[in-house]
């Protein structure tokens, strides 16, 4: 029954596992064709781009794991969840290009220059043409997913494919020029270019990892969120002090799609706990509107009695319920 489970989550388009098996097909077949067609026609550009999606193959499968990780819910050995699966998996992805990228510099730098002819250039061309449309697509359904499921892992794909579809058009570009100057038979300049581009969309290729990484290793390290996030959280805060006598403070963390978010307020003396559960449902969703993954605990603590100054009751809470009552009851009598 587990491995028709397992097959059932591969097959469901209503499964985050089902865009990550679309992406590995795509490495597979790109790794394949780039390798073998740049080492047959002797194109270090299409050599390139294979080795590139070689190391992405086995970041999809790195992907498959987490992302089959992350989907569980909390348990009583993780009671946040699996969230950082995503993130521990992002990191690795990441390392595993940057040591592939060894190799390929090596490589290139090895036959920069070199006097030997480029093969097919318009079968070189064709191929690149064909896997960028395939890539742009590609980008295109993973952001529909991470959209769809809140998938950090996702998102990080997606970007990886639209940086790929950007990297692929400069390939093209160099196979045309190159194209060209073999026609003219100046083949040296056509390896030159060849080796220069190469280099090129290896750095470029870096680019998303690098960046990604660096978020992922944020989340890992349970840093607070970024300030403009932090920012939003608070004009929510701000729209719902109506709840509560006084903000202290907010600690936030981020765990895969997860957003935890913890205020610390203060409540009057007297509220029962059902009215501090109230107050703590309206602000969370309140926060779901701009977050829908997020989870809001509030921590309150209850006031000094500092409002009630010669038997008279300045709670700001207390004030605001009662226009809120009057306001109904206004309403009720006009109706």
């Amino acid at each position: 029954m587990k491995r028709l489970y397992r097959l059932y989550k591969l097959l469901n388009r209503n499964s985050p596992l089902f865009s990550a098996k679309l992406s590995l097909y795509l490495c597979v077949f790109i790794a394949i064709g780039g390798i073998g067609l740049g080492a047959y026609e002797d194109s270090i550009t299409i050599l390139t781009n294979g080795l590139i999606a070689l190391a992405d193959i086995f970041s999809s499968l790195i992907f498959f794991t987490a992302i089959n990780n992350s989907i569980k819910s909390p348990d009583i050995i993780f009671n946040y969840g699996y969230g950082k699966y995503e993130s521990l998996g992002i990191v690795i992805s990441s390392v595993i290009t940057l040591s592939l990228s060894s190799f390929t510099i090596y490589k290139v730098v090895n036959n920069f220059g070199s006097n030997e002819h480029i093969g097919n250039s318009l079968i070189l061309i064709a191929f690149s043409v064909f896997i960028s449309v395939s890539m742009l697509e590609m980008s295109r359904i993973l952001k529909k997913a991470s959209s769809k499921f809140h998938n950090p892992i996702l998102k990080y794909d997606s970007d990886v494919w639209k940086n790929d579809f950007y990297m692929e058009i400069g390939i093209i570009l160099s196979l045309l020029i190159g194209f060209v100057l073999s026609y003219l038979q100046l083949d040296k300049i056509a390896r030159y270019v060849d080796s220069s581009v190469a280099l090129f969309i290896l750095g470029y290729a870096l680019r998303t990892p690098i960046k990604h990484s660096k978020n992922a290793i944020n989340q890992l390290l349970d840093r607070t969120l970024p300030e403009n996030i932090q920012f939003e959280l608070l004009g929510v805060i701000a729209e719902n002090m109506h709840n509560f006598c006084e903000f202290k403070r907010i600690h936030t963390r981020q765990s895969g799609k997860d957003i935890f978010i913890e205020l610390d307020v203060i409540m009057p003396y007297d509220y029962t706990l059902e009215q501090a559960y109230l107050a703590e449902k309206e602000i969370e969703k309140s926060f779901k509107k701009i977050y829908p993954t997020s989870i809001p605990r509030l921590y309150a603590t209850p006031c000094i009695r500092d409002c009630h100054v010669n038997d008279k009751v300045n709670c700001p809470v207390k004030i605001a319920l009662n226009k809120k009552i009057s306001k109904k009851m206004h309403n009720l009598i006009i109706l």
